[in-house]
């Protein structure tokens, strides 16, 4: 029988696929990882770790515990009693794994702990590298509208992230109306299969791996509150309908009612299309970015509250007023628009007004 060469393959020798023995598997495997994204790729390697011919001999976990809830990866890895590593960074001696496999971990791994792995330490990451290196690509890709994005399998390079060598790439349609939620889901799994396929012919895709290009680099940093709110005069309808589907499942957006000074929070956006087909530029032909009018269809009986955006308008189904809970359009309407709509515009700002 013939030698089954990797998916792909385009010429080459049999000394690119096999130049060192000790980069034939099985392999013993430390993993790196924390979240839902990371648990596709370890739930991978345990079961290549489980099968009589997989890629993977011995398999470990290390991922610290947190403060306030107990990551998907140590609940899985308790789950399967697999070991875990609680010390950061681990005590591994050299020579105790021969490869470390990194997967939504967001810690910076240090030199002597990548020297400790004779075939060093392999990254899935969710971005096309060299575009948006990072800790937050998933998002990143989604508020900046970007249809395409897809898996790079990379080596770890010490005081940098995501700025290694790249052995493989699979790219990923992203859907106009696709969430953080539904893209994180299918980019794990994709990238839980390519580092499989990476993993069992590592001497061939290490013979093909490539350095990163220095065009086209942009970078997802961590998503933290800043992002959530809406910035009314810098983003068009379709940006904040993009902030949204990127960041909805982690947090709600939020903007300052500009009358008290409370932030407001808000869920459940109103697609484009069907703000569109409201024709609010009719109703307020001169409102600046955060103006808030109340526009009720007739023939569904339903109440928007439509907020002008730079370009565009935006609705959203519910509000959280300062600490009040939820509030339907209608309710909102009611209780801080009706009674004043007459008399001044009334608007959402990014400042609190002082």
């Amino acid at each position: 029988m013939g030698m089954m060469l990797p998916p792909g393959w385009i010429g080459g020798s049999y000394r690119q696929l096999c130049h060192s023995k000790s980069a034939t598997p099985p392999f013993r495997v430390l993993f790196f990882g924390t979240d839902r994204f990371a648990v596709q790729t370890l739930q991978a390697l345990r079961q290549q770790q489980l099968s009589p011919h997989g890629a993977v001999s011995q398999l470990e976990v290390c991922s610290p515990p947190m403060r306030h809830l107990v990551p998907k990866v140590r609940a899985y890895s308790a789950q399967e009693g697999l070991i875990l590593h609680d010390q950061w960074p681990p005590p591994i001696k050299t020579g105790t794994f021969d490869l470390g496999i990194v997967a939504s971990f967001g810690k910076m791994i240090p030199r002597p702990l990548i020297q400790s792995f004779p075939l060093g330490i392999l990254n899935v990451h969710a971005s096309l590298l060299p575009r948006w290196r990072g800790a937050s690509p998933i998002a990143h890709a989604l508020m900046h509208g970007d249809t395409e994005t897809g898996i790079s399998i990379m080596e770890i390079e010490p005081h940098h992230f995501d700025v290694g060598v790249v052995l493989a790439q699979q790219k990923c349609g992203i859907g106009p109306n696709e969430t953080r939620q539904t893209l994180t889901d299918k980019l794990s799994v994709m990238g839980a299969n390519l580092m499989i396929q990476v993993i069992q012919n590592l001497s061939w895709y290490r013979g093909q791996k490539q350095p990163q290009s220095t065009k086209g680099v942009t970078y997802a940093p961590h998503i933290d509150k800043t992002f959530f709110e809406i910035r009314w005069e810098d983003k068009t309808a379709q940006e904040i309908f993009n902030q949204y589907r990127a960041l909805h499942d982690m947090s709600k957006l939020w903007s300052y009612w500009a009358e008290s000074g409370h932030i407001v929070r808000f869920s459940s956006i109103i697609h484009p299309d069907i703000i569109r087909d409201l024709n609010c530029e009719q109703v307020c032909p001169e409102a600046l970015p955060g103006r808030t009018i109340h526009i009720k269809c007739y023939r569904t009986k339903d109440h928007f509250v439509c907020i002008k955006a730079k370009k565009g308008w935006v609705a959203f189904q519910e509000f959280y007023y300062d600490k009040r809970k939820v509030m339907k359009a209608v309710d909102f309407f009611n209780g801080f628009i009706s009674k004043h709509e007459n008399q001044r515009g009334l608007y959402f700002t990014r400042m609190t007004p002082t």
